[in-house]
């Protein structure tokens, strides 16, 4: 059981990672002009969603 949910968790991650990598850039688009603001923003959205993110694989692990 456990590696099949390792594998799924994986898999979860890599699309988490992909959907991350594209809403990042879009809330920053308004600063791309300047590369010091928009590297600030991606930063930030980046931050966000991975403490949302780790909130939410600790919610759903399984107990040890």
């Amino acid at each position: 059981m456990q590696k099949a949910f390792l594998a799924k968790l994986k898999d979860s991650q890599r699309a988490w990672i992909k959907l991350r990598d594209t809403n990042c850039p879009l809330e920053g688009f308004e600063n791309e002009w300047d590369k010091s603001a928009y590297s600030a923003e991606l930063n930030r959205c980046i931050a966000k969603m991975s403490l949302e993110r780790e909130t939410y694989l600790d919610k759903i692990m399984p107990e040890r």
